[in-house]
């Protein structure tokens, strides 16, 4: 039976030991998966304890980049010391041997609630059994590719202990292919896992962490897509806190032997985020702007504040930026007035202007919003004149 364990002094190097000593494997058979079980440990479990950092965001910049950099000259020096082949590992079940602590990285990904992981293991097991898919076994994982691997793996070393053949070639096919289809999210989640867990010992704050690392960063690879789910998720007042967390996840991922993504894509995000800075006074002068424009009447009162016209900054950041989007963010913050509409819209350009170029995805789409707002603009304009000159005959 796997138990779950924690400590602390274990955490970061587990997480390295089990990307770079394992791997999904072709499905062993006959007596060799027998003769490769041997007995774990069994340790019962043992509540973490972590602190939530708390620092300024510029301590955290500097903190993070330190961290990089070390991470990455002892990742040049052991990369000078050995050669690792992962195809070899890959095919050896033995493998799975050498990561000593299963149950231990997998409370750091999630809990350690013993009873949830016995029903998890044993609903995967029987997807097993019934031939279940890729898909079909992360959602019996609570739809966490991560969270999947380490089920797996433990099925596998059961397997493998009790001379369950069968099992134990199911689970290690079911690897292979929940790496094929998934494997981003995979090494995503086991990369950042102890990065997520300094933040919060809620299993349920780690998933939501977690989901959007896999959404931002996996999926998007966008530094404005992350800024905004995070604002979506804990608001201006939390914000800080988790983008330090999603910094220093990302940090870990570059510096892993095998991180999610590319390492340009990464350092591409990397980059993105360290614009966060100034998010801050994104948010202060949308709510400038709005507050200017609702005391003098030019526009009408609304719910929507500076929070919400950053994010939608953000995502013009993202997309771009088209004529029906103009018209759709005019009559959200400015009603149907064309007056009004022109007043915010003369407001929002040097908004636009002031994004950070890092958080576009991509540059050609800021001139390129920039002139169909100004050219928005002249069109309101034009049409009041019209209106005007039309009215004095």
């Amino acid at each position: 039976m796997i138990k779950v364990h924690s400590s602390l002094q274990y955490q970061q190097a587990l997480v390295r030991t089990l990307l770079k000593q394992d791997g999904p494997r072709p499905a062993a058979t006959g007596q060799a998966a027998a003769d490769q079980a041997a007995p774990g440990s069994d340790v019962r479990a043992r509540p973490v304890n972590m602190s939530l950092a708390a620092d300024s965001l510029a301590d955290s910049l500097e903190e993070i980049g330190m961290m990089f950099s070390e991470k990455m000259e002892k990742k040049s020096k052991g990369l000078n010391r050995r050669q690792i082949n992962t195809q070899h590992l890959r095919s050896n079940r033995s493998a799975v041997e050498r990561i000593e602590r299963l149950g231990e990285l997998y409370q750091l990904l999630d809990d350690e609630q013993q009873e949830k992981l016995e029903a998890r293991l044993g609903s995967l097991k029987g997807g097993l059994g019934q031939g279940a898919n890729a898909e079909q076994l992360v959602a019996s994982a609570d739809n966490d590719p991560a969270r999947c691997d380490l089920l797996l793996r433990m099925t596998l070393r059961e397997a493998d202990r009790s001379g369950d053949i069968t099992t134990a070639n199911a689970a290690g096919e079911a690897l292979n292919k929940l790496h094929e289809q998934y494997g981003d999210r995979v090494r995503a989640g086991l990369n950042t896992a102890s990065s997520i867990a300094s933040f919060t010992t809620d299993p349920t704050e780690k998933q939501s962490m977690r989901n959007l690392y896999y959404h931002g960063i996996v999926k998007h690879q966008s530094a404005a897509v992350i800024l905004s789910s995070l604002l979506e998720r804990f608001g201006r007042e939390q914000f800080r806190p988790g983008l330090r967390t999603l910094q220093r996840a990302l940090a870990e991922d570059i510096a892993s032997l095998t991180p999610s993504l590319s390492s340009r894509s990464l350092h591409k995000i990397h980059l993105g985020l360290s614009e966060a800075g100034r998010l801050t006074q994104m948010i202060v002068k949308s709510d400038e702007l709005l507050n200017r424009l609702r005391s003098g009447g030019k526009i009408p009162l609304s719910a929507l504040d500076g929070l919400d016209m950053t994010k939608r900054l953000l995502g013009i950041a993202e997309m771009g930026l088209l004529p029906n989007d103009i018209t759709a963010i005019g009559k959200e913050f400015a009603g149907e007035q064309p007056q009004a509409r022109l007043r915010f819209l003369n407001g929002l350009l040097p908004l636009v202007n002031d994004i950070p170029p890092m958080l576009w995805q991509n540059q050609k789409n800021r001139p390129e919003a920039t002139t169909l707002l100004r050219g928005a603009i002249t069109q309101l304009i034009n049409n009041q004149n019209r209106a005007g000159s039309q009215g004095a005959v």
